[in-house]
C-alpha cells in the first residue's frame, strides 16, 4: 500500500497529541534525567551513557531558542516523530498502523524524545539501503546504536539482505567501525565500566513485563512458587523455574534470528517482514520487557502494513500497563507483590506481542505457497 497526505495528516495528529501528552508530565521518565545529564550532575561509567547526546542538546535549545524547557523538550520530540513519520511516507507505509498504534504504544512520557532519535535513525538507515546508499545506511545504524543498542540486531539481517559481499563488508564496516571505536575510547578512558552494562544485563533476573516473567506468573496461578523483588532498577519476578524458562526463550530467540537471516539471504523474505519478526520475536522472548521497546517495532510493521488491528491491540494494552506503572504507584514506588490485575494485563501484552512474529511468518509462508501453485 502507498501513504497518502490524509495518512500523514493523521500521523502528525497522533504525534502532537502524543507529545502534548509527555509534556504535561514533565516529573516523569527520562526529562529530568536529560537536564542532569546536561548540567554534568549525573555521571556513568559505560559508554554509551543513557542518552548523553540527546540531553546535550536537549540542554542547549533553550538557550538557543526563545523557548521554554517544556516548549523546547515538545519541539525536538515533535521534529524526531515527524522525521519518523515523513521516511515511512516516503517509503510507502501504512502510517494509520503507524499513527494509531504509536499514540496507544508510546503513552508513557518516559519514552518520547528518548526513542524518538534512535528509531528515526534507523528509519534513515533502512531508507538510504533500499536506496544503494551503503555508507550513509550504515553511519546511520551506527549513531543509532551509539543511543540504543538495538539496531545492532538487524545488521546481519540488513546484511543478508545485499547482493554481493562487496555491498556486505561496507555496510559492516560503516557500521560497527564507529560504533566499536567509539567502545574503544570509552574503554581508554574507563577501562572498568565498559562492560559493566553488558555483565549487569547477563545475570539480571526476568523482568515483570517480560514472557518469561508471564511464563512463571502463570505457572504461579497453578500453585508454583514465586515472588516479586525490587533489583537491577525494576521489578523482577522469582521463581524455581524462571532461569530454565529465561534460558529456554533466549536459545529460541538465536534460532529465530539465525533463520531469519538464512530466509533472507535466500532471497525468501524481505527485509521489512524479517525486521519486525526479529525485533518482535527476540523481545517477546527476552527477560528484559518495557513500553518503550514496542515503539521500536512500529515504522517496520508499518512498511509491513499487515495485522493493523493486533498492532493496535498490542499498542493498547501497553497503554493500559501505564497507569498502574506510573500513576497509580506514583510517588510512593512499586508495592510489592504487583498487582494481578497487572500482571494480567501484561500476559495480555505479550501474548500478542508473542503472536505478531508468529502471525507475520504465516502470511509470509502462505504467500510462498500461494506463489507456488
Amino acid at each position: 500500500m502507498k501513504s497518502s497526505i490524509p495518512q500523514m495528516v493523521w500521523a502528525g495528529v497522533a504525534i502532537i497529541v502524543l507529545a502534548l501528552i509527555h509534556v504535561a508530565f514533565p516529573t516523569f521518565g527520562h526529562v529530568p534525567l536529560f537536564h542532569a545529564y546536561a548540567l554534568g550532575f549525573v555521571h556513568h561509567g559505560t559508554w554509551p551513557r543513557e542518552y548523553p547526546y540527546l540531553a546535550a542538546v536537549e540542554f542547549a535549545l533553550p538557550l538557543a531558542l526563545p523557548l521554554s524547557y517544556n516548549a523546547a523538550w515538545l519541539l525536538l520530540e515533535a521534529l524526531g516523530w515527524f522525521g519518523v513519520a515523513y521516511v515511512l511516507y516516503l517509503e510507502g507505509a501504512n502510517l494509520w498502523l503507524w499513527g494509531g498504534a504509536i499514540l496507544l504504544a508510546g503513552i508513557e512520557p518516559a519514552f518520547g524524545l528518548a526513542e524518538a532519535y534512535p528509531v528515526l535513525l534507523v528509519a534513515i538507515a533502512f531508507y538510504l539501503q533500499s536506496r544503494g546508499k551503503i555508507a550513509g545506511s550504515g553511519l546511520a545504524l551506527a549513531a543509532a546504536a551509539a543511543i540504543r543498542l538495538y539496531p545492532l540486531l538487524l545488521l546481519p539481517i540488513w546484511l543478508a539482505g545485499l547482493r554481493t559481499w562487496r555491498e556486505r563488508v561496507r555496510l559492516a564496516g560503516w557500521s560497527l567501525i564507529p560504533f566499536v571505536g567509539g567502545w574503544i575510547i570509552a574503554y581508554l578512558r574507563h577501562p572498568g565500566g565498559v562492560f559493566s552494562a553488558v555483565f549487569w544485563e547477563l545475570g539480571r533476573p526476568a523482568e515483570f513485563e517480560s514472557s518469561p516473567a508471564a511464563v512463571s506468573y502463570l505457572l504461579h496461578l497453578l500453585g508454583v512458587p514465586m515472588r516479586f523483588a525490587m533489583g537491577y532498577g525494576s521489578t523482577l519476578v522469582l521463581s524455581p523455574e524462571s532461569a530454565i524458562v529465561t534460558l529456554l526463550f533466549e536459545v529460541t530467540a538465536v534460532g529465530l534470528l539465525a533463520y531469519l537471516i538464512w530466509q533472507v539471504y535466500r532471497g525468501h523474505l524481505d527485509i521489512p517482514r524479517a525486521s519486525v519478526v526479529a525485533l518482535a520475536g527476540i523481545l517477546a522472548l527476552h527477560k528484559s520487557m518495557t513500553p518503550e521497546y514496542v515503539l521500536w517495532l512500529l515504522p517496520f510493521a508499518a512498511l509491513v502494513g499487515e495485522d493493523t488491528g493486533l498492532w493496535l491491540l498490542l499498542g493498547a494494552l501497553t497503554a493500559l500497563v501505564f497507569p498502574f506503572v506510573r500513576i497509580a504507584t506514583a510517588p510512593g514506588g512499586r508495592p510489592i507483590p504487583v498487582a494481578p490485575l497487572e500482571m494480567d494485563v501484561v500476559v495480555a501484552r505479550d501474548l500478542v506481542l508473542g503472536l505478531l512474529p508468529l502471525v507475520a511468518l504465516w502470511r509470509w509462508r502462505s504467500g510462498s505457497r500461494a506463489k507456488k501453485a
